[in-house]
């Protein structure tokens, strides 16, 4: 195949041609065009632009190179000049962004690449489309195999998008040079790049006839060509150089041997060329595929006109082609391969100095693409140019390419930098690049890397006293918005020492580095007990953010406030706090910041019950205008459990595979699982999702909201002797969980938790730490606090008054479009009522549940029905006659029966004081009768009138200044008087007796009291633990005090 006539791949390029007259009809494809080495890639690429320009249609042409220090991006950069330059939607400013780096400026996109490259590509992709709907065009980029990881990413999103557009891209690659393991075998591998496949063989016999003919000129003979033939396999290429080389010696006759490869016979060729011809191609094979005249002329200190006569002779010989404005170009990387590997090490070291220096000077503005050139030739001179110039020109090139979200080549170049500098080194710089090194790792998901990278740095900045250094050691690690990453599954211990050791070391004054430091440690104490500390911090950060007058640490400010603060306090703080976001937002024109202004209004206003449909709205329509995979899987979730809550399961299920199907969903497992498990809650099966939510509260054992959501399943399975046992687990240090924002969900659970087991105890504990919350639920998930509280009276016996809040959780569920968790409020309601069990309590129960379940049914709430099923089937069973448990001893184990089922216990003294009660049903025992020894009677009261009067009152003050310190976020005022509240009330509960009447009562009597209710209550936990059924039966049964008795309940299931 040449120039002068196109010889053979009549087939190939049939499949070309069909797919430009597709494309013309608006159907258009992606072609992979590969072939070893000289097969006729190119060749065959060049015949489909030159009809497409025949027919007046478009075409681009780009190609990539190996070993020149190309910049990131670059056959999309010569694509997008070649649009400008013709006119297509012309946009400088994005072929500057491309160019340097410089654009696409959101007022945080620097901290978040993924956003950055989104807008970048979708702006790109954008531009080609737009070109091909004037007029079909085809894109062609030859050399594939070595192109970057963003172009490959940015040709598999375009080519994603071609069945509804006028355009062609056809990329060819030799498929022996790709690298195992990389990203262009990843792409092939996962289809990414799923287009028709074309691969080129060697030309028949009858070709090659052809391809000889047109090369010389004249009939070659059959002997010749048929060693041609079996000599070259059919390669064009090598058939021309191997006809040319013996062209060139003046005979056609093919003597033994003949070279064994194309690269022999360009040896051959090479060699055959003038000294001066030779060195400079020795020069210009340093440059890359393509070169300027202008570099050559400069690196060799040659005048123009002399070195474009050097360039006359393989020019002639086809080894050189001409490009235009004084470039060219090996007729093939062959060419330049043989030039380059024949240079020994300290001769190219010498001739990337001099093009690195030639570069310096002739674009000394120094502008990003040529940084990255003048990078990678100072590094390949660094054993006699020194470090200096190549670490600069790294930093910039590297600082490019992380601003064009091309994270695999600003690692790479970091890392070169690293390796550049003597080892023992420990500097800024070393420091400096440890940290951009840790950053690129950090947004590439190399966490481990990353890591070792910034103690480093931070060891070395330790060493050399520099805080700033410090801090940026801090800041690198994690990612998102603002350097600042959503709090994770447990708190970092690492990291929060290392921003404490750098905030310790800055300056107190005012800046815009101790601001960020102080935002990300509010954020980095979110999942520890540090309330008070991370409110603080965050407010620091805010005031001080402000003070500076710089809206982008305004912006960090607020957004780490709002994280750090999620949790039951400070509402109205970060409903002002989402406001001046918006507001910060539309003044800088930042569609991501004010996703996060409407997002984090959503969070608000679910907190209110209170709907949140039109934001959520509006999130979706900012993350898709700003084309961020990590926003759009941000609103896809939340809109997925909007859907769960509306009982949209088929939306629902559809947001759930839309998030799925992006990149990033890879980096939020625990988030995915999170959502299938809520998903199983409410359709089932629930056997199901228990196994599920204990793995989450297993591998997540910092969050208790796992445990707390584990009981919750195991009460919808029925399994009260598990909840029985979480709760304790739960209840360790007085249910003092993490204000966080899982607190209100966690409590939600928990209230569930102690209604099903009839556990009063408990619920007493947790009734005033929610009762501040009635109006307010979880972000995103369950319903309205009023109904946990409802569930909670109803623990305690105080069913009229739970049914009333029930009554409200169901409204405020309604209001905001929480069906489901109104219908589950109206389940409990049900079962709140057979508690009662009042007249009429049972009928109006079976009447409401029947409902329920028929509305759960048709909804598909299945995991929901099956305990509203169980409750109906209590509502609808007949009432039968009181049911006794019995205890006997036996030896040193005591053995307990109730309703069909036996316990063994080891021997209490508790078990000996039930089993006299139990054996005299309804009988009032006075507990010197139990405890032994002789009634006594009662000498005085315990507390007098006075003393319970100081007690009330003080109590009355505690619980108001609760109130205030928990509305001000004071968290250690409000534990402290917690803690005060509670022994008083404790004591008072002691000394008082029914209706608030003082007790009166001898010493001994009072003693013999205690130690008895101490003994049954110790051997009713045992008797729980070892069967809850009957445990609860004997704890709501058997009641203590100066008299005890056994009055048991009437046999029927419990709700």
């Amino acid at each position: 195949m040449s120039g002068r006539r196109f010889v053979g791949r009549r087939r190939e390029l049939g499949v070309l041609t069909a797919a430009l007259d597709a494309a013309v009809e608006g159907r258009g494809e992606l072609i992979l065009i590969d072939g070893e080495a000289g097969a006729g890639k190119t060749r065959l690429m060049s015949e489909l632009v030159a009809d497409t320009r025949r027919r007046g249609l478009e075409s681009f042409w780009a190609a990539c190179s190996y070993g020149d220090g190309a910049p990131a991006l670059w056959p999309w950069l010569q694509v997008v000049r070649q649009l400008a330059t013709r006119g297509h939607g012309t946009d400088a400013e994005l072929a500057e962004w491309v160019a340097t780096g410089a654009g696409g400026g959101a007022m945080l996109g620097d901290a978040d690449p993924a956003g950055t490259k989104a807008r970048l590509f979708d702006r790109i992709a954008r531009r080609v489309c737009r070109a091909a709907r004037d007029r079909p065009a085809v894109v062609v980029i030859d050399d594939l195999q070595w192109a970057d990881v963003s172009s490959l990413e940015l040709l598999a999103l375009i080519a994603s998008a071609l069945h509804t557009e006028r355009l062609v891209l056809v990329a060819a690659f030799r498929e022996t040079a790709i690298a195992a393991d990389g990203p262009m075998e990843k792409l092939l591998e996962e289809r990414s790049l799923d287009g028709e496949r074309i691969t080129l063989a060697g030309l028949a016999p009858q070709e090659v006839h052809a391809l000889a003919e047109v090369e010389t000129g004249h009939p070659v003979s059959d002997g010749v060509l048929d060693t041609l033939h079996a000599h070259t396999a059919g390669n064009p290429f090598f058939v021309k150089e191997l006809i040319h080389l013996h062209v060139a010696r003046g005979t056609l006759d093919l003597p033994e041997p003949l070279p064994s490869s194309i690269r022999e016979v360009l040896h051959h060729q090479t060699a055959r060329l003038s000294p001066a011809c030779g060195e400079t191609l020795e020069l210009a094979s340093v440059v890359g595929s393509e070169f300027g005249v202008d570099v050559l002329c400069t690196a060799a200190n040659t005048p123009s006109g002399e070195l474009l006569t050097v360039l006359d002779e393989p020019l002639t010989r086809g080894i050189v082609t001409e490009k235009g404005s004084g470039r060219f170009a090996f007729a093939h990387d062959l060419f330049r391969e043989a030039f380059y590997q024949r240079l020994p090490n300290t001769t190219r070291m010498r001739l990337h100095l001099a093009i690195a220096r030639a570069l310096e000077r002739l674009h000394s503005n120094g502008k990003a693409p040529v940084s990255s050139q003048l990078a990678h030739h100072f590094l390949a001179a660094t054993p006699i140019a020194g470090v200096d110039k190549a670490v600069h020109y790294a930093v910039k090139a590297g600082e490019r390419a992380s601003s064009l979200g091309a994270l695999e080549q600003a690692e790479a170049l970091y890392a070169a930098a690293l390796a550049a500098l003597p080892y023992e080194e420990r500097s800024v710089r070393r420091a400096d690049l440890l940290i951009r090194l840790a950053e690129a790792r950090w947004r590439m998901q190399a966490d481990d890397t990353s890591r070792m990278a910034i103690d480093e740095a931070a060891d070395i900045a330790h060493d050399i006293d520099d805080a700033e250094l410090l801090a940026r050691s801090a800041l690198a690690e994690g990612h998102g918005l603002g350097g600042i990453q959503s709090p994770t599954a447990s708190a970092s211990r690492r990291l929060i020492t290392l921003l404490d050791d750098a905030l310790w070391q800055l300056p107190a004054e005012d800046g815009e580095l101790r601001c960020r430091v102080l935002s990300r440690l509010a954020v980095e104490l979110y999942l520890t007990p540090q309330a008070e500390r991370r409110a603080a911090l965050s407010a620091e950060a805010v005031a001080m953010a402000r003070r500076l007058a710089e809206p982008r640490a305004l912006a960090i400010a607020l957004y780490s406030r709002q994280v750090a603060m999620v949790g039951p306090d400070g509402l109205a703080d970060r409903i002002d706090a989402a406001d001046e976001i918006l507001t910060l937002a539309r003044r800088a024109g930042d569609s991501e910041l004010a996703f996060w202004g409407y997002l984090f209004r959503t969070w608000t206003r679910s907190e209110q019950c209170l709907p949140v449909v039109d934001e959520l709205t509006t999130c979706a329509e900012l993350a898709d205008r700003v084309k961020v995979p990590a926003l759009r899987m941000e609103v896809g979730l939340r809109q997925a459990i909007r859907a769960l809550m509306s009982c949209r399961f088929a939306d629902a299920r559809a947001y759930v595979d839309a998030v799925r199907a992006l990149p990033e969903a890879a980096q939020a497992p625990a988030t995915l699982l999170a959502t299938s498990a809520l998903t199983g809650y409410l359709q089932g099966p629930l056997t199901v999702v228990e196994p599920l939510i204990r793995r989450l509260a297993q591998e997540m054992p910092d969050v208790p909201l796992w445990q707390a959501a584990l009981a919750a399943s195991q009460v919808e399975l029925d399994k009260l002797t598990d909840v029985a046992r979480q709760l304790d687990l739960l209840a360790g240090q007085g249910f003092r969980l993490p204000r966080d924002g899982n607190w209100l969900f966690a409590m939600y659970c928990l209230a569930f938790a102690c209604f099903a087991t009839r556990d009063a105890r408990r619920a007493a504990l947790l009734y005033p730490m929610v009762l501040p919350y009635a109006d307010r639920a979880p972000i995103d998930a369950f319903g309205c606090m009023a109904t946990g509280i409802g569930l909670l009276d109803a623990a305690q016996g105080r069913y009229d008054q739970a049914l009333r809040w029930l009554r409200r959780g169901h409204d405020r569920n309604l209001a905001m479009g929480n069906l489901a968790f109104a219908l589950w409020t109206e389940r409990e309601r049900g079962a709140v009522l057979l508690a009662r069990d009042s007249p009429g309590d049972r009928v109006t129960a079976e009447r409401l549940l029947a409902e329920v379940v028929d509305q759960m049914r048709s909804l598909e709430l299945n995991g929901f029905a099956e305990r509203a099923q169980r409750l109906l089937a209590v509502a609808s069973a007949e009432e039968v006659g009181p049911t006794t448990c019995e205890l006997r001893r036996e030896q040193d184990v005591w053995v307990i029966t109730y309703r069909g089922a036996t316990v063994r216990v080891g021997h209490a003294k508790g078990l000996a004081d039930m089993a006299t009660l139990v054996s005299i049903p309804g009988a009032q025992v006075h507990v010197t009768e139990l405890f032994g020894g002789v009634r006594e009677t009662a000498t005085g009261e315990v507390i007098d009138e006075r003393a319970q009067a100081a007690y009330r009152n003080r109590i009355a003050e505690l619980e108001a200044d609760i109130v205030e310190a928990e509305a001000n976020a004071d968290m250690a005022r409000a534990e402290r008087a917690r803690a005060e509240h509670d022994a008083l009330v404790s004591h008072l509960a002691a000394a008082v007796g029914l209706h608030g009447r003082p007790r009166r009562m001898s010493d001994a009597t009072e003693r013999a009291r205690k130690a008895v209710t101490w003994r049954i209550r110790r051997a009713t936990r045992v008797i729980s633990n070892a069967n809850l059924e009957i445990g609860r039966h004997l704890e709501q049964s058997v009641t203590t005090g100066t008299y005890c008795s056994y009055q048991p309940e009437r046999a029927r299931p419990d709700a």
